[in-house]
Order: structure tokens, then sequence, then C-alpha cells
């Protein structure tokens, strides 16, 4: 090969590539233009940063994609609707746990009533913890009377003044609502009114469907009964 030839293949500008396959004959003779690639590659760096940086934004400050939510057991179907119902207007877990419970005074009085008690544990999925034990059981007197202070209204006020995000008002809608304008009785509700049988005033009132006086009642507690003083002042009133 002479030296004439070797220099311009080296220097990438021969006009053939030579069958003289050595480290002095490139397979290219000819550099190629990568300008176009490059363009091609930032471009997709830039729309790749853009689209991350869209997406975090979103997933910080943006609506949700997938709605959170929950769901409340109990033994009404309407009740249980309640609670939800509190939950998708941005109430706490403790909200419609509380909306259930009145409900459930309505449309079961026979197993859960006003003039009743419970007890409330409260989990914290995220701190995987029990931060709320609340027992709000029937207290006696101290004179062992068979009479008991009823701790349901009190017990609750106390479950949303420590947990709650709503107003207490509104989660005695629904309850409010089905004591004025009625509803179904369920089968258990009827069971409880034949054992009910030989008290005509406690029958009427467990198969009627609709409890007057139970409905100005939480009236009364939605607008007196935040401060866990809602019992005594009905007993007052």
């Amino acid at each position: 090969m002479s030296s004439d030839l070797a220099s311009a293949i080296n220097s990438n500008s021969a006009a053939y590539l030579t069958s003289d396959r050595t480290e002095l004959a490139p397979l290219c003779n000819v550099q190629q233009d990568i300008r176009g690639l490059r363009i091609i590659i930032s471009c997709i760096t830039v729309f790749t940063v853009l689209v991350s940086m869209a997406l975090m934004t979103q997933l910080h400050g943006g609506d949700y994609q997938v709605v959170p939510h929950g769901s409340v057991v109990s033994d009404s179907s309407e009740c249980s609707a309640a609670g939800v119902a509190v939950m998708r207007k941005g109430g706490s877990v403790v909200d419609a746990v509380i909306s259930t419970l009145f409900c459930l005074s309505v449309v079961s009085p026979h197993l859960v009533g006003i003039g009743g008690g419970g007890y409330m544990l409260v989990y914290d999925q995220r701190q995987r913890a029990v931060v709320g034990c609340l027992d709000f059981q029937s207290s006696l007197g101290s004179s062992n009377s068979s009479i008991g202070i009823p701790g349901f209204v009190a017990g609750l006020s106390q479950a949303h003044q420590s947990f709650g995000k709503l107003p207490w008002s509104s989660l005695l809608n629904a309850a409010i609502e089905m004591a004025g304008a009625g509803f179904q009785v369920s089968d258990g509700l009827q069971a409880a009114a034949l054992l009910a049988a030989d008290r005509k005033q406690l029958k009427d009132l467990l198969v009627s469907g609709h409890n007057p006086r139970l409905f100005s009642t939480l009236q009364a507690l939605a607008l007196n009964g935040s401060d866990g003083s809602g019992w005594w002042w009905l007993v007052s009133h």
C-alpha cells in the first residue's frame, strides 16, 4: 500500500476501501454525521424530564386519580350507607362510626340506643397502633341503683372531639331524617316487637317505622350534644 493511500485512509479521506483489511484500512472511510441523533436523544431526555415533573406535581398537589374510600359494615344497609356518605364528605372514620350508630339507634332501637353505652377502639393504620380506647358503658350510681347513667351520647361526643372532622350536627342528619320520615322495619325489629307484645306502647314504637319523639330528641342532640352534655341537657329539659 502506497504511503499516499495509507495517509488518505488514516485521515478518512480515501475514496474507497482497500481489500487489505489491516489496522491501516478501517471499515468506514467517511465519518458519519451524528448531530441528528444527538438532537433526537436530547429531545427524548427533555420530554422524559418534563413528564416526570408533571407526574410528581400531580401526585403531590393534584386530584386523586383513584379516590380514597372506605367501607362501613353494620346491621342496616341504610346506616352503613350513611357512614360511607360521611367519609365521602371528608369525614373521618370515627365520624362515619358516629353517624352509623345514631342511625342504628333509630332502625334498631332494640340493639342500639341513646340510652345505652358502648366501647370504641380506634386503630391508626399509619402508626400501626391503637390511638384511642373509649369506655362509655352505662354506669351505675353510688347507691347501686338498677338504673344506669347512659354513656352513649357522651362517649360518642368525646370520640368526635378527639378524632372527628365534620361538624357534630351533620353526623346526626341521617338518623334525624329516618326518625322523621320513617324506615322499613327489619326482621330483627319485628321479632323484638313480638317479645314486647304485652307492652303496647313499646310494640307500637317498634313496628310503626316512625318515631317522632326520637326525631325531636335527635334534633336537640344535634344542637346541644357536641360538648358531651347532650344527655344532661335532655334530662334538664
